[in-house]
């Protein structure tokens, strides 16, 4: 079957479209460098990436969840049957009626139905190309729900399996997933791997500092004094220098848990020109500091930022914490770099052992830093 050319992509992601950003990035790709007007159908939700949303090439069309999210056992199987019959019917409206017809249809996978049905009928339909990108498979997500031997299970497998098979052409994630498609079900797809787009970039010092301020009190609060990010003794906060009636300097000091307390400045600074500067303002969090200064006419003269010398190795992750992803893993190798550390430094009980701490803290170098970690998402799993 021959197809006209049209010079435009639809992209077909039945979830949330802000949680899915390897499908904005194939969005941005296609209206940057092929030049596409590209028609996204995906759920509301999370706001996607600013360039998605500022692109004039690039078109949202939103639906709405027709069952919320996060039903009992029971009534999740008592609502699947209408929920899937709703959601073929709604995005089978929007790819058939709503949005123009576009060349090729770049569907998400999972989930697989009713999706890869919808759109494969709408592909008959507006005589547009099938395109697959394959992230996981559908009914091992399902199976972890339901069981693995249940028939709504194999019914899921059955049609993920077929209708896969009918696409003109396959996406996938990783070369462990491209073999088990060529071997198992006979699909032949291209590796792509994700790739940061250009708006991902090295972040600035001043950047860090204004992120870490927003985030002092969420991870410097005061969990126990063997807390990666407390002792107790850890200065996080503000300083705020004052002059008194009498002509004196008083610092103000607030910190990480909001008490504050006051004394005498104990620095002095110099600009440029080698003129003395009282710091007016000095900012602490766990990874920088922020000095603020004005010179002797007042004027702010300088301001610096810098990395402190102790600051622990930042790890960001993001999970679903659903059951297809063990992130245990990585769990149980923060435990072996503790226990190897430990073991190393002669601490063979570093859950006890304070003094450690508060070598940290006073500035003390060590070859093995602490590591703190920063973990998002939320799900019925999350501890």
């Amino acid at each position: 079957m021959k197809m006209e050319k049209r010079g435009r992509a639809a992209v077909v992601v039945l979830g949330d479209l802000g949680r899915s950003p390897r499908m904005q990035y194939h969005a941005l790709s296609f209206a940057r460098q092929a030049c596409f007007e590209v028609d996204i159908v995906a759920y509301a939700g999370t706001e996607p990436h600013a360039a998605v949303l500022e692109h004039p090439s690039i078109h949202l069309h939103l639906m709405r969840q027709p069952i919320p999210p996060g039903l009992p056992r029971f009534l999740y199987l008592l609502a699947l049957p209408f929920k899937t019959i709703i959601q073929f019917a709604i995005l089978l409206w929007f790819i058939c009626v709503k949005i123009p017809s576009p060349d090729f249809f770049l569907v998400q996978n999972p989930p697989s139905v009713p999706t890869l049905i919808a759109v494969r009928w709408a592909c008959w339909i507006r005589k547009s190309a099938f395109l697959i990108d394959w992230h996981n498979f559908g009914y091992t997500l399902l199976g972890l729900t339901l069981g693995k031997l249940h028939p709504l299970v194999k019914v899921y497998y059955w049609c993920e399996k077929r209708y896969g098979k009918m696409a003109d052409g396959c996406l996938c994630v990783t070369k462990a997933m491209q073999h088990e498609l060529a071997q198992n079900w006979g699909i032949k797809a291209t590796v792509v791997y994700d790739r940061s787009p250009e708006f991902f970039h090295p972040t600035q010092l001043k950047e860090k500092h204004e992120l870490f301020c927003r985030l002092n009190k969420d991870i410097a609060n005061p969990l126990g004094i063997h807390d990666c990010c407390s002792d107790g003794d850890i200065d996080q906060g503000m300083e705020i220098v004052s002059v008194t009636e009498d002509g004196t300097s008083l610092v103000t000091r607030t910190d990480g848990a909001g008490a504050s307390y006051s004394r005498a400045p104990d620095c002095v600074a110099w600009n440029k020109q080698g003129m003395i500067t009282t710091p007016e303002r000095v900012e602490y969090t766990l990874f920088t500091n922020r000095v603020v200064a004005r010179d002797n006419q007042g004027h702010e003269d300088d301001e610096s930022i810098s990395l402190n010398e102790n600051r622990p190795a930042l790890i960001v992750s993001s999970t679903s914490w659903t059951p297809d992803e063990d992130f245990s893993i990585l769990l149980e190798a923060a435990i072996m770099y503790d226990r190897r550390v430990a073991a190393i430094l002669n601490e063979f009980d570093s859950i006890s052992e304070e003094s450690l701490w508060k070598d940290f803290t006073k500035g003390k170098q060590f070859s093995f830093p602490r590591l703190l970690f920063i973990i998002t998402g939320s799900r019925k799993r999350k501890v």
